[in-house]
């Protein structure tokens, strides 16, 4: 390589490196002390600019680029990536020996995730996985593992463990969609396409003991991931669970345990079609709309496909910080 094509691309490099550092004061008003090139900000961002860098290079005859992602974000790029194509995916480790009472050293969770390529074909799979795998770690001969699935429903309403038929604007013996009545709590709401539900089964003696801690834990998630990758201020309503933005409802929350496993989850609305839930009464509550990330217009211009994509890997980063976990692929289910 000639030496002007080397200067140019330690040139290019060197750009790449300082637009990365003026995301981090846009985005934080300053720098955080942690180096800039192990924070985690939205890939679509550090792709857009890499696609850019790219095709420069190419139109020059140069080598490609690489940046370098968090590495935890760069591994699930890659997984993802690689299998987005495929019925599902799945990441895989043993737990690291802790005591319970700490909460300092990571866990590895085995990440099973079905993605949005296709959806599942069936509502009910997912609720035979997570029954299978509790029921596994209930028996005495739990893996040391826990598990995260990672997927997209086909359109269907479920009812909490109690809720009450009276939040069904239809005849629940004729439902536009598949009605089904699950163990969790909460009222009735409705899953389907443009909808990444989380079903962490997890052993909370591991972790901590205390569902309320969960609960939380999972809404914050959600609002990491929703200022993550667009900048949304995901906030908490006191008395109602769940993720809102403007007051409205993005993300609901209904879990359930057994000998403190859980499953069940969080569902979070990236471009779901919103007319279904005008059939029911969300959550039970009203008072109050239900909303998605793609309602709010935040991200103009761009694909269902792109904004499912950012929140799988947005979701995914902010589960691994929260929990303190690190997702590895593993077998299918």
């Amino acid at each position: 390589m000639s030496s002007w094509h080397s200067q140019l691309c330690e040139r290019l490099t060197t750009l790449l490196h300082l637009l990365r550092v003026v995301f981090e004061v846009v985005r934080h008003g300053a720098l955080h002390a942690r180096p800039v090139t192990t924070c985690s900000c939205p890939a679509g961002t550090y792709s857009c600019i890499h696609d850019i860098a790219c095709k420069l290079l190419q139109a020059l005859h140069l080598p490609r680029l690489h940046i370098s992602l968090s590495p935890r974000r760069e591994r699930l790029h890659s997984h993802l990536w690689d299998c987005k194509a495929t019925s599902g995916v799945a990441f895989t480790a043993n737990t690291k020996s802790r005591s319970r009472t700490s909460r300092c050293a990571p866990l590895f969770v085995s990440y099973q995730t079905h993605l949005a390529f296709p959806l599942l074909e069936n509502a009910m799979q997912a609720w035979l996985w997570q029954k299978d795998l509790v029921a596994e770690r209930c028996s005495g001969h739990q893996p040391a593992e826990d598990t995260l699935l990672l997927l997209q429903h086909p359109p269907v309403y479920t009812l909490g463990a109690g809720s009450t038929t009276d939040h069904l604007r239809f005849d629940p013996a004729s439902p536009p969609h598949p009605l089904y009545r699950t163990e969790r709590g909460g009222e009735v709401t409705y899953h389907g396409p443009g909808q990444l539900v989380l079903y962490p089964i997890m052993n909370l003696k591991m972790h901590v003991q205390d569902l309320h801690w969960y609960l939380r834990s999972l809404e914050e998630v959600v609002i990491r991931a929703l200022e993550s990758v667009s900048g949304l201020k995901g906030e908490r309503i006191k008395g109602c669970t769940g993720v809102w933005v403007n007051s409205e409802k993005v993300a609901a929350v209904g879990v359930r345990a057994q000998k403190w496993v859980t499953y069940h989850g969080v569902a979070v609305n990236v471009t779901t079609d919103l007319q279904p839930f005008q059939t029911i009464v969300p959550c039970g509550i009203s008072s109050r709309g239900v909303t998605s990330v793609k309602q709010l217009a935040v991200h103009e211009g761009a694909s269902d496909k792109e904004l499912i994509h950012e929140y799988q890997f947005g979701l995914l980063d902010a589960f691994a910080e929260v929990f303190n976990v690190e997702l590895v692929h593993s077998k299918l289910l």
